[in-house]
């Protein structure tokens, strides 16, 4: 038995697993210790102690499944102790036992006795402090999953309605439903004296079998477990048999309790009669539309062998390095995100962060808003490029090692509208005229319902870059020849997507909402995805209207003259940063190697207590790290100039020979410069938390920031990371 091995999770409704050799039991918790803060509240961290490892973990867990099982009230020892992470923070655990049925037995116990972490290891006198959260525990089989055809398919059962006649059916359509339904609804199932006999849906389900099939699905109702249920049979044939056979007869139930004892009791005179599930139920089943539908999705390889013509998915179109500062600008606590806008159906708001950049898409009449000038439609323009001498891909690298984020993005789209794509069919094509550009943020469960974009609003060509997390984007055929086909595609992270021809016109596209996806037969859980949409958007006539772009970053909602506190002015960026850029080897000797120091700052770092942590904003050079290190504190230091950081972390700058008395570091305080912490950054975003520093200085940063408010939102950040 190996980790590699291929698992799913028992449905609540199916039947144990009958070839199985071993029952496998997933659990999930903080099997971490926890440590203790100063003011006494818990905080879940890995463990600092070497002896915390998956094989300590293991032998720990061991002890717990295999030796003192008793002592916790599980009916029997665990064959296997499995540990699935192999670093920290461990969360999943595997246990194997002899059969399924021994499985779920324990299965019970954790769940009816809300069995937690730390009550587990209580048991063996380890002392460490653990989460007091219930464990999660999944019945597995490595049986593959039946069609849905013969069984249901999804974790959240169905809605099923009585096959009765109803004023306006059809008899005839009514009697042949009856005919062809493989589900059966039973009432009455115990007597009135034994109602408080079952408290678990497992020994239902487990008594229900032991009359009808081993092998029927059992939907209980739980709130009413002696009431009625309804049963899934694999066939219509033994619906039917089942309902002739016992369609008021009283059966007796047997199962076996959390501990292995033998329960029967008498049932009461059971009424049968044919049921379906809704059809709300069938189009979740099919198509899995439900809102934030934690069920199982349908695997991708399902449909691999669908070819969409003009769909093309290109991996790793963003380097790691890019699409980390993309998110950073795009989904940080900056990001220019719209207002929110009306949808075109259900008039309400769309609930995911929304941007346009270029023309805004108008959601309420799906439609582009082609005058800028109207109140709604004055979208920041399309981020431009301004690389000077260098190519493109030198502009994009120097952007990602200084942390421009807007350059990047800028970088991005260029690189998209250079690149050619390949057609067997219409062979090669490019995207030289996109100019509008939506970004969307998709929370893990969010989604999009089936659409194609408006066709006289974008041209040929929409562009999806996926940054964060991937997803599954299902297409279904729209075209009468091919109607209800569809595929469904994972789009990783970093990768890009062009919808063109057939892809862009005959078939809808739609990302699902739910919390997982399944991928190859392995489920995914979705984490936070941030996309690019790229698209051309016309004018009335069916013409690319004209690109709106600005080097102005970064880009604001509203008039688009009044710059955002956030955007660098371009007298700044020209005469300022570029300028320190241009010296900052000149400026660091003749300048700042001659270590003189405001007296008024010396003094107020004198003051803090060994120990604390500075910001320094606009530490240029680094002159007052050593004044910061003398006095006993870490410091953090940032500035909009990578070439004056760089100056502050060379090996001249960092010893004591050939620098003036205020540049030194005492032989006590030496070992606090030997790993120092910059950050290319901007003044007006510092990246530090709230409250994360003890102090913050920024000397001679102030003059040169070019207007009142950019001034005040610079103290705003050294006031946010000192208290």
């Amino acid at each position: 038995m190996t980790q590699t091995a291929t698992f799913r999770s028992i449905l609540a409704h199916e039947p144990i697993p009958s070839d199985d050799q071993h029952g496998y039991l997933h659990i999930q918790g903080a099997f971490c210790p926890k440590q203790q803060r100063r003011d006494g509240r818990e905080q879940q961290e890995e463990k600092q102690e070497s002896y915390w490892t998956v094989e300590t973990l293991q032998t720990a867990l061991s002890r717990v499944f295999q030796h003192n099982f008793a002592s916790l009230g599980f009916p029997m020892a665990a064959t296997q102790v499995e540990v699935l992470d192999t670093v920290a923070p461990f969360t999943k655990i595997r246990l194997i036992y002899e059969t399924p049925l021994q499985a779920l037995h324990v299965l019970v116990v954790i769940r009816q006795r809300k069995t937690t972490i730390q009550s587990l290891f209580q048991c063996i006198d380890l002392d460490e402090h653990f989460g007091s959260r219930p464990i999660q525990a999944t019945l597995l089989t490595q049986q593959p999953q039946l069609s849905d055809t013969i069984a249901w398919t999804r974790s959240s059962p169905p809605k099923f309605r009585r096959l009765l006649m109803r004023p306006g059916e059809s008899e005839t359509l009514l009697q042949e439903e009856r005919a062809t339904t493989r589900f059966v609804f039973v009432s009455n199932l115990l007597q009135n004296e034994h109602d408080a006999d079952w408290d678990e849906p497992f020994w239902v389900a487990q008594a229900i079998r032991s009359a009808f099939a081993v092998d029927v699905e059992v939907f209980v109702n739980h709130k009413s477990l002696s009431k009625y249920c309804h049963l899934g049979f694999r066939s219509a044939e033994e619906a039917q048999q089942a309902v002739a056979t016992y369609q008021g007869k009283q059966v007796e139930w047997k199962w076996a309790g959390a501990t292995g004892t033998e329960h029967s009791i008498t049932s009461g005179m059971l009424f049968l009669d044919y049921a379906s599930i809704t059809q709300r139920s069938r189009r979740r089943l099919v198509r899995g539309d439900g809102p934030g539908e934690p069920s199982r999705s349908e695997c991708t390889s399902l449909t691999a062998d669908v070819q969409i013509p003009g769909l093309v998915l290109i991996p790793d179109f963003v380097s790691p390095e890019e699409e980390a500062v993309l998110l950073a600008v795009l989904d940080g606590p900056h990001a220019p995100w719209a207002p929110a806008q009306n949808t075109p159906t259900e008039g309400g708001t769309v609930k995911r962060s929304v941007q346009h950049c270029g023309y805004v898409f108008d959601y309420r009449t799906a439609d582009v808003l082609r005058d800028r000038s109207n109140s709604g439609a004055d979208c920041p323009p399309m981020p431009a490029v301004d690389r000077g001498d260098k190519t493109l891909e030198e502009y994009l690298g120097e952007s990602v090692r200084e942390g421009c984020g807007w350059e990047v993005v800028a970088g991005v789209i260029e690189r998209v509208r250079r690149t050619t794509f390949s057609d067997e069919d219409d062979g090669e094509h490019s995207y030289k005229t996109i100019n509008q550009l939506t970004v969307n943020r998709y929370a893990p469960g969010e989604g999009i319902g089936s659409h194609v974009d408006t066709p006289s609003a974008f041209g040929d060509g929409l562009i999806s870059i996926s940054l964060g997390s991937g997803i599954v984007m299902e297409f279904n055929c729209v075209q009468e020849e091919t109607k209800g086909l569809r595929k469904q595609v994972f789009l990783p992270p970093r990768s890009l997507l062009l919808m063109s021809k057939e892809a862009r016109y005959s078939w809808e596209h739609m990302i699902v909402s739910r919390m997982t996806d399944t991928i190859d037969g392995e489920v995914v859980r979705r984490g936070t995805r941030v996309s690019l949409t790229l698209r051309t958007a016309l004018d009335k006539n069916g013409s690319p209207m004209a690109c709106v772009e600005s080097h102005s970053f970064p880009p604001c909602w509203g008039n688009p003259n009044l710059l955002s506190p956030l955007a660098t002015p371009d007298c700044e960026r020209n005469h300022v940063h570029a300028v320190y850029d241009a010296i900052a080897t000149q400026w660091h000797h003749t300048r700042g190697k001659r270590g003189v120091l405001w007296p008024g700052a010396t003094q107020f770092l004198q003051k803090l207590p060994p120990g604390s942590v500075v910001a320094d904003v606009g530490c240029g050079d680094g002159k007052y790290f050593p004044a910061i290190w003398e006095a006993g504190s870490y410091v953090i230091g940032t500035d909009i100039s990578l070439p004056l950081l760089e100056t502050a972390t060379s090996a001249a700058s960092l010893c004591d020979e050939g620098v003036p008395e205020s540049r030194r570091v005492s032989e006590p305080r030496r070992h606090l410069r030997n790993r120092p912490a910059i950050a290319v950054a901007d003044c007006m975003s510092v990246p530090l938390r709230t409250g994360s520093c003890d102090a913050a200085i920024c000397i001679a940063v102030m003059h040169h920031l070019s207007n009142e408010s950019r001034r005040r939102r610079c103290i705003e950040e050294l006031t946010e990371v000192c208290i």
